[in-house]
C-alpha cells in the first residue's frame, strides 16, 4: 500500500479566491475614507488652542515663565521657553491676526497669565475672538 499524501495547504484557485474577497473588502473599505480639507477653520482654532495649553502646562511643569509671541505681520504664534531654550513656531494657514489686540501674553510657573485682553481672527469672513482673562490662566473662544 501507498503512502496517502497529506496537503494541508490551499489550492491555487482557493488562494485566488481568498484573496479576491479580500480586495473586494479592502476596496469597498478604502472608498469611504474622508478627504483632507487643508483650510479648515475648526483644524486651526483647536491647534491655537492646544498651543496655549502647551505653554499653560509648560510653565506649571517647568516652574519657568513662558512667552507666547501673537506676530500680527507675519500671521504666526510663537511659544518661546529662554530658561529651557524651547520654541515652537505655529503659522496661521487658515485664519489671520487682526492688529491692535494681544501682542504677548506670559504664563507664570502658577499658570496665571500676565494680562488680559483679546485676539481677534478673521477666518475667512468669520471673526473669531480669543478672550484672555487673568485669573488662573484662563481664556475662552467666541465666535
Amino acid at each position: 500500500m501507498g503512502k496517502l499524501q497529506k496537503n494541508d495547504g490551499f489550492t491555487m484557485i482557493e488562494m485566488i479566491l481568498t484573496l479576491f474577497i479580500v480586495s473586494i473588502i479592502l476596496l469597498s473599505t478604502v472608498t469611504y475614507i474622508p478627504k483632507f480639507n487643508k483650510g479648515n477653520k475648526d483644524d486651526e482654532i483647536k491647534n491655537i488652542e492646544y498651543l496655549f495649553q502647551n505653554a499653560q502646562i509648560r510653565a506649571k511643569r517647568f516652574a519657568s515663565a513662558q512667552y507666547v509671541e501673537i506676530n500680527h505681520r507675519q500671521n504666526k504664534i510663537v511659544l518661546m521657553d529662554y530658561k529651557n531654550n524651547y520654541e515652537k513656531v505655529y503659522n496661521l494657514s487658515y485664519c489671520s491676526i487682526y492688529e491692535g489686540g494681544l501682542n504677548e501674553v506670559i504664563y507664570y510657573s502658577s499658570g496665571n497669565t500676565s494680562r488680559f485682553g483679546t485676539i481677534t481672527l478673521n477666518c475667512n469672513g468669520e471673526i473669531v475672538k480669543i478672550i484672555f482673562q487673568i485669573q488662573k490662566g484662563r481664556y475662552r473662544i467666541e465666535r
